[in-house]
């Protein structure tokens, strides 16, 4: 872990480096790890920044635990997906791996 808190697979997951993310996940890297400061996982973060491409790979990885997990402020990790705001969810939103399509304009 860094100063921060965050593991590699955090940095990596910010940062939206895939290819990263999945060398990490295949080396055995945890998605369920918390990041003591903010009690978040990985999850938490990537659903935050609304990076859906990493959210799918980790839900392969993602036990249903780690979906529930409460941060700090009381939030799961579906919880702070942009979507979240207009609609509850239940479980792992992609876990059919159901990733929201963008808006077509």
């Amino acid at each position: 872990m860094d100063l921060h808190g965050n593991t590699p697979l955090m940095r990596a997951t910010s940062a939206g480096h895939l290819a990263v993310v999945r060398l990490l996940l295949d080396k055995g890297a945890r998605v369920a790890v918390v990041n003591e400061r903010t009690g978040q996982n990985v999850l938490h973060l990537a659903c935050a920044e609304g990076r859906a491409d990493i959210i799918q790979m980790l839900a392969g990885y993602a036990t249903e635990d780690a979906w529930e997990m409460l941060d700090k402020q009381h939030q799961r990790p579906r919880d702070l997906l942009p979507l979240a705001k207009d609609q509850a969810l239940d479980g792992n939103p992609f876990q059919e791996k159901k990733v929201p399509s963008p808006t077509p304009y």
